[in-house]
This record gives structure tokens, C-alpha cells and sequence, in this order.
């Protein structure tokens, strides 16, 4: 293969893994020459070590010279064996060796004893820019890991909150990036926050998973930053505690903002106007729905909540007059069912323009689909209307809303309830103009025999 033409060689670099490319390193100078002068393939290239293959290169006499800008070390349990001392000392002599190209750590899976234990796998990495803990433990916190001039990015992947403490000292970092599965109530915000305000030049934050509100609605946020990408803002609507703190906190300087779900009530439409007209924010997007861009309002077409985002909801109709789908996802919330009827029992014109409505209900409540039926009932202009519900009271929702829905003309019912013949009688009745109708494969032909041609019966 070494006769093979340079651009040869680089089509089939293309298409192997990183182990097999590291293989093909160690094998050939000539291949490893050829990889060192294609930044595409060096730059995306992972060094993969775990205790067998640091054990197997500590005895290799020659490794590859080439440039590795990317290593992800593993102490998995899943590992036959698992990092001993000895193995750390025999990897930092492999790190030291790539030490002038190594840009970005990844660590999976260690319980790091120390900050000394840390230190000798990246002491020497002048060039460090970005290092990432993913399932990672800090258990002696003694003192600070010196700094590193070139560290722009930190990574903590369902990680000790332990490992804050450790990065006081690194001034340049730009961005922060947190995940977990679950924050709850032990999130460590007031050590985030003694990490966060060393960073003068603090750009970007991630906080991603269930509860990350649990931090806004808790937090000092002793930093600015210009870019938030997080999954929810405010969630505990039993605590009337004002909850645009944070926002005050970074106005002028937050300019692009990422929420994975509206805020929540018993203010979550307050929190979202606060958003959109206070904020003075350049992009602005709910999930993938962009509501703001180049510092200017977007039509918004469709948009999805949950029950304890009504609120919101209806401040995104006030804001977005030109919403033609809405979907509304009934879940197990406990929620305050008094609160809630003071909102959605008030007539409303905001709906006007919208023209679909879904409702599905996972919430397993026998109430909760009958609960919201003062709002379905402000649809008056939708032309299709699906519901996803086992509640037994679904008949009667229909009963009650089917007569305010004068313009429709397609129903979709996903349901297997008893009383399938009650309900075609609604429809036929309170619905006379449907033109199609979808419905669970056991209703189907029961339906047709009683439409007839009148409607298009098709299984859901």
C-alpha cells in the first residue's frame, strides 16, 4: 500500500474508526507521514486509552509520531481492568509524548482521589483548550489545578460536583457545559457559582437535563454570559418567589438564548414576556422553533406544551398571532387544579388564527383531559382536532366542545375506550361537516357502515 497514491491513501483514511486508524499509524511511517500532513484527519482523530492499551503502548519502544489533538481516557468498570498507579504513571509517559499537540481531554468514568491524581495525566498539555468529565467523582478536594492559559472549555457529563472546586484558577475559560440526568435539589450552585465568577470572559453556558431550573430559581450568578443553552428556566410553580432574577441579572449581556421548554406557571407567561420584550435578545429559540432572530420576532407556525404551561402558552398566542397549530401534552403533574381554572375557563380571542389542535393525554388522571375543556372550547376556528386519550370521559369532552367547533372538517381520535357508537353519534351530530375521520383500527368498520360515503373512514 505504500506505493498507493497520497490521495489514495487519505479516501481510505476516510473510512476507518479511530482504532483502526491508530493501527495503521503504528504499522507504517509512511502512513503515519501522510496523516500528520492532513489536518482533516489528525484534527478529528481520538486517541482511545483504557488500562489494556496503555499497558500494551507503555511497551512499544517507537509510538507513532503524529499529531494527536484529541485524547479520551476510559476507567470503566465494563474494563477488564481497571487504572492502577502504576498505570497512571505508564499513560502520563504516552500523554507526555503527544504533549505538544493535545488540545482536548476527555475522562470517562475515573473516581479521581486527589487533584495530584488529575495533575499527572494533564500537567504537561501547555496546549489544553477544552476538558471534559463525563460519569466522573472528585474525592479529596485540596487544592486548585494550576492554570492552564489556553483552557477555554469544561465539560461536566453527569459528574461530581466536586470537580468546581478544582477550577478556580483558569480565567480564560469561555464555556461551560453541564448535563444530568437528574439535578434535584443537590445541585451545588453556590460551588458552580465560586467556579463561574473567576470567568471575566465567561461566554457560553449549557445546563442540560431534567431540573436545571433548580439552579435559576436557587442560584447568586455572580457572571455574565452572552449565550444560554438550557432545558428549563422555571419549574417549581408552587414557589410564587419572582422568578426572572436571573434574567435581570444578565440583561445587556445575554444576546442568544436556547430554552428546551417554556417556563412554567404559576408565572411562566410573565417569565416568557420578560423574554421576548425585555431581554432585548438577538436569537431567541424554543427548542428548534426560532422566535427571535437578528434581534426580530419570527412567525411561529405550531408549538407544543404541557399542561403546566399554560401560561406561557397563551402568552406565546399573544406574542405569535400566527400560530395555526397547537399542541397541548397532558402529563403526571399534580397540579393545582384551582389555579389552573381561573386561567383556562376565561373566554379568550387569542386563538383565532389556529387552525389544528391536538391534545394527547398521558397523564393516566380520569380528570385531567376534562380538566382543560374550557380551553379546547376557545378554538372556535380549528378545521382538525386530534385526541390521544384512554380517559373514559372522552364522550363527554366531546359533547361539550364539538358544538363550539363550527369550521371543522377532520377529526382524529386515538382511543379505546367503551362506547365507540356514542361517540360517531357526537361527531355526526355536533360535526356535520368532518370530511375525514381517523380512528383506532377496531372502530373502523363500525365507522364506515355508519358515515357511509358521507366520510372518509381511515385507521389511525
Amino acid at each position: 500500500m505504500s506505493n498507493l497514491p497520497e490521495d489514495i491513501l487519505l479516501i481510505i483514511f476516510d473510512h476507518l474508526d479511530d482504532e483502526s486508524m491508530w493501527n495503521a499509524l503504528q504499522a507504517s511511517k509512511f502512513w503515519a507521514r501522510i496523516f500528520s500532513n492532513s489536518s482533516k484527519h489528525f484534527s478529528k482523530f481520538t486517541l482511545h486509552l483504557n488500562s489494556e492499551k496503555v499497558d500494551r503502548l507503555s511497551n512499544i519502544k517507537n509510538l507513532p509520531d503524529v499529531p494527536i489533538i484529541k485524547i479520551s481516557i476510559d476507567d470503566s468498570q465494563d474494563m477488564k481492568v481497571q487504572f492502577r498507579s502504576e498505570d497512571i504513571n505508564k499513560m502520563s509517559k504516552i500523554i507526555d509524548f503527544y504533549k505538544e499537540s493535545i488540545k482536548i481531554v476527555e475522562l470517562k468514568n475515573f473516581e479521581l482521589s486527589s487533584t495530584d491524581y488529575l495533575l499527572k495525566i494533564i500537567k504537561n498539555l501547555k496546549r489544553l483548550e477544552s476538558i471534559s468529565f463525563q460519569n466522573c467523582k472528585m474525592n479529596d478536594v485540596k487544592k486548585q489545578l494550576p492554570k492552564f492559559m489556553h483552557l477555554k472549555s469544561i465539560y461536566f457529563h453527569e459528574s461530581d460536583d466536586e470537580l468546581f472546586k478544582i477550577f478556580h484558577a483558569q480565567k480564560n475559560v469561555e464555556n461551560i457545559s453541564i448535563v444530568r440526568m437528574e439535578w434535584g435539589n443537590d445541585f451545588s450552585w453556590a460551588d458552580f457559582d465560586e467556579m463561574a465568577k473567576n470567568y471575566l470572559n465567561l461566554n457560553k453556558l449549557v445546563m442540560r437535563g431534567h431540573g436545571t431550573a433548580n439552579y435559576f430559581e436557587h442560584g447568586g450568578f455572580p457572571f455574565k454570559i452572552r449565550k444560554l443553552d438550557v432545558f428549563l428556566m422555571t419549574f417549581d410553580w408552587t414557589n410564587h418567589l419572582p422568578r426572572t432574577r436571573f434574567l435581570e441579572s444578565q440583561k445587556g449581556s445575554l444576546k442568544e438564548l436556547i430554552l428546551e421548554k417554556l417556563p412554567y406557571d404559576y408565572d411562566g407567561g410573565a417569565v416568557l414576556k420578560y423574554i421576548i420584550e425585555e431581554m432585548k435578545l438577538d436569537t431567541f429559540y424554543y427548542g428548534k422553533i426560532p422566535l427571535i432572530l437578528g434581534g426580530r420576532k419570527q412567525e411561529v407556525m405550531e408549538f407544543r406544551v404541557q399542561e403546566v404551561q399554560i401560561q406561557a402558552a397563551f402568552e406565546m398566542f399573544r406574542q405569535f398571532p400566527t400560530i395555526t397549530k397547537f399542541s397541548l401534552f397532558l402529563t403526571q403533574t399534580g397540579l393545582d387544579a384551582d389555579a389552573i381554572g381561573e386561567i383556562i375557563n376565561q373566554g379568550t380571542m387569542l386563538f383565532t388564527c389556529c387552525k389544528e389542535l391536538e391534545i394527547e393525554d398521558r397523564s393516566n388522571y380520569e380528570t385531567l383531559l376534562v380538566m382543560f375543556t374550557g380551553l379546547y372550547k376557545n378554538f372556535r376556528n380549528i378545521r382538525k382536532l386530534t385526541i390521544i386519550s384512554p380517559d373514559l370521559e372522552i364522550n363527554s369532552v366531546l359533547e361539550e366542545c364539538l358544538p363550539e367547533f363550527t369550521h371543522l372538517n377532520e377529526i382524529c381520535l386515538k382511543c379505546d375506550v367503551p362506547n365507540s357508537m356514542q361517540r360517531l353519534q357526537l361527531i355526526r351530530v355536533f360535526a356535520p361537516n368532518i370530511k375525514k375521520l381517523s380512528i383506532n383500527e377496531e372502530f373502523v368498520n363500525d365507522a364506515r357502515e355508519f358515515f357511509g360515503n358521507d366520510v372518509e373512514v381511515v385507521e389511525i
